[in-house]
């Protein structure tokens, strides 16, 4: 009687140990139904005949089993096994990754269908109903014009179920139910733009490696045109009849990415993002790996769809922080993507306009191959960047003289402004004149944000809310202010200031309810608004073609952290903020408000120039030994009590230590160290942070106390970051 590992759902690191009674023989990646305490749970086989510590007869037996092959092609088991072993998290949670929850929850999920009506062979035009019996007529008729109608299309027509059901015990008509699929085909072709010698020159070099892996660095200026490049390079790949995998970072990306797709590709297209419904999302994921379906844009949670006849990748806007997982396990999507395409052996594209220090380093050092398109398409003029020194420039609303009579001639033109702001909310927070209370949140002790629309106060790190306070509970004061300006506050303040303009809001908040981003944008689009309010929202991968003025209200935010990645990711957002303009035939400008008019970073952005801005970046941390010529990992504690974390901590560093010591791996180890955001949610937080000169002496290091960490993660949450792209 053969013995199986089975994982499930709980503090199970490596799954529980099953009895397998049953005659078929065991399946990895199989289904079954195992006893749990006094439950009876899904689990999925991971190993058979593993190496176990009890005696058979202290193990209980599998009751059933759920499906006859695995539910995953080899390439998406070996990747979901690569991911939980890279990112020191357990199978189950990598596998959680791919799997839609329906087959974790139901023994037999199904996907939703729709009633489809036929004619029966045995009338087609001899039938003919009562000359009263109109719904019977009209039934018919779209019957023998379109061969098969849906229920939906009867109930349209107002064909009622009477007259559906008299039609069937007639043996007219014949019901039957098929697979019904939440995707979207092309519906307005768009003229092929001729591409610049720059694509044509992209699209020629990808296409000579369409059979093979390779990684390619698509390095191109904001409104150069790198959709026109992927969509060239993706026709091949389609025509083949293979399926492409197109990745953006954030959900209100997908809107647009999906409509330009479905104007160049008449094929069955699915987006796939985090506010799928469940059932939503189990039927995409079928139809996908049946390859029913060829064309994916998907946010990061759809990277690990099994995807069995994938052709192709692309990673748009691969620089972006958005496709960092910041949960357990705590993967990045691009990086994930790579190995995805080395499994399946096949090519990738990596996009970006800033692309990351990282994936740079590694095109200008021959491992990606690096592609240019340096100018932008179709003759638009580059931006003019002027920086507003606000040291010497009295400001009304945030906002200097010089910027505001900027936004009055750009509404006059009938064109349009976008304003970066990036802080969501009205205040960053509201305190008391008398004596300097503060109002924060009990379980961050951070400041909580003032919201007007509607009214609350809200904890950006937790997610807590509550009621607007009036009265100051220190000093029982009414004289309570507002601190700061977020999007809210400067919405307002644009309203009082320039009355007549239609303004519109996009941030986290404003565009929550389904359906809010796509009527903004088509608002935008058509000219119905103004002034575009934002945060970095707004930066990434918009094409508002009418925007003819930028304004940053503050740079400066990214250059006083700790952190030593927030200043590639702040340049990044303003070039990226800056490339929202110019984009149509009208030429752009970019106003940049600061406070450090002289900063060499500025400077750069000034000169339009990203790539000296890597250059210079790269020096920088190769002298300090910072990644790309290093690789980190910070290993995060959290508990209710500092004792109880810092002494988990302690005792983890201390093995640590030893193990680099003993294995000679010339690994930096810090003390415990308080993490940035030292409470969250009533829990406190320190860190670790391990540096290494080679990814191979931080995983030997990682692996040879993984047992000190399961014994930590007994006491205090442990949360290991690989490859963190920030300190949290």
């Amino acid at each position: 009687m053969a013995i199986v590992r089975v994982l499930v759902h709980g503090p199970f690191t490596d799954g529980l140990d099953y009895l397998y009674s049953v005659s078929t023989p065991p399946i990895p990646f199989t289904r079954v139904i195992v006893p749990l305490g006094t439950r009876k749970v899904i689990g999925v086989i991971s190993e058979i005949n593993p190496k176990v510590s009890l005696p058979k007869d202290k193990l209980k037996s599998i009751v059933k089993v759920l499906d006859q092959k695995p539910l995953l092609s080899t390439p998406a088991i070996d990747l979901i096994k690569w991911l939980a072993h890279y990112y020191q998290c357990t199978l189950y949670q990598s596998l959680r990754l791919s799997l839609p929850k329906h087959y974790l929850q139901k023994e037999q999920p199904e996907c939703a269908k729709q009633i489809i009506y036929t004619l029966n062979n045995t009338d087609r035009n001899d039938f003919k109903p009562a000359k009263n019996a109109h719904k019977q007529h009209k039934a018919l008729a779209l019957l023998r014009e379109h061969g098969s109608v849906s229920h939906d299309t009867f109930i349209s027509h107002e064909i009622t179920l009477t007259t559906i059901k008299s039609l069937i015990n007639k043996n007219i008509i014949t019901q039957s139910k098929h697979r019904l699929f939440p995707t979207t085909h092309a519906t307005t072709a768009i003229t092929p733009r001729t591409l610049t010698n720059a694509q044509q020159s992209a699209v020629d070099a990808i296409c000579q490696h369409l059979h093979h892996f390779k990684t390619f660095l698509l390095f191109g200026v904001t409104g150069s045109g790198k959709t026109e490049v992927y969509i060239e390079a993706i026709k091949p790949v389609i025509q083949s009849g293979k399926q492409v995998l197109v990745l953006v970072p954030e959900i209100n990306l997908t809107p647009q990415t999906l409509m330009r797709f479905e104007q160049n590709f008449n094929e069955p297209i699915a987006a796939i993002h985090s506010q799928l419904t469940d059932q939503a999302r189990f039927e995409l994921f079928v139809k996908v790996q049946n390859a029913e379906i060829n064309i994916i844009i998907a946010t990061r949670s759809g990277l690990l769809f099994d995807t069995p006849n994938l052709g192709m990748i692309i990673v748009d806007e691969e620089h972006d922080a958005s496709y960092k997982q910041q949960n357990i396990p705590t993967y990045h999507a691009r990086d994930i993507a790579i190995v995805k395409a080395q499994k399946y052996n096949i090519p990738i594209i990596l996009g970006s306009g800033t692309p990351s220090l990282e994936s740079y380093y590694h095109a200008s050092n021959g491992k990606y191959h690096l592609l240019t398109l340096k100018n932008r398409a179709l003759n638009q003029i580059s931006n003019q960047v002027h920086i507003i020194n606000l040291q010497k420039s009295k400001t009304q609303a945030g906002l200097s003289p010089i910027l505001i009579d900027k936004i009055k001639q750009t509404i006059a033109n009938n064109e349009q402004v976008l304003l970066f702001i990036n802080r969501r909310g009205f205040a960053h927070s509201l305190i008391c004149q008398d004596c300097g209370w503060c109002a924060n949140c009990n379980q961050c002790e951070k400041p909580y944000t003032l919201h007007t629309k509607p009214q609350h106060l809200a904890c950006h790190f937790c997610g807590k809310a509550r009621e607007i306070i009036l009265q100051c509970p220190n000093c029982q004061s009414h004289n309570l202010s507002d601190i700061g300006q977020g999007t809210e506050k400067l919405e307002d303040e644009l309203t009082a200031l320039l009355p007549n303009a239609h303004i519109a809001r996009l941030d986290r908040s404003s565009t929550q309810k389904k359906g809010a981003l796509e009527d903004v944008l088509n608002d935008i689009k058509s000219q119905h608004i103004d002034i575009i309010v934002g945060t970095q929202m707004i930066a990434k991968g918009h094409d508002f073609q009418n925007v003819s003025l930028v304004g940053i209200i503050n740079a400066d935010a990214g250059f006083y952290s700790q952190d030593f990645h927030a200043v590639e990711r702040t340049a990044q957002l303003i070039i990226q903020v800056a490339g929202r303009t110019g984009r149509g035939s009208k030429p752009g400008d970019v106003y940049i408000q600061t406070y450090q008019p002289d900063n060499p970073i500025l400077q750069l952005i000034l000169q339009t120039d990203y790539k000296k801005f890597l250059e210079h970046s790269l020096e920088t941390r190769k002298l300090l030994s910072y990644p790309p010529f290093s690789y980190q990992a910070y290993i995060y504690a959290q508990a209710s009590k500092t004792q109880t974390c810092t002494h988990a901590l302690q005792q983890l560093n201390h093995a640590l230590v030893n193990c680099n010591e003993q294995k000679k791996l010339h690994c930096q180890i810090s003390h415990v160290l308080p993490a940035i955001n030292i409470k969250q949610a009533g829990h406190y937080r320190f860190m670790l942070m391990l540096t290494a000169g080679t990814r191979k002496q931080l995983k030997q290091l990682l692996n040879a106390v993984s047992n000190d960490i399961k014994l930590a993660r007994k006491k205090v949450k442990i949360t290991i970051d690989i490859d963190p792209i920030d300190i949290k």
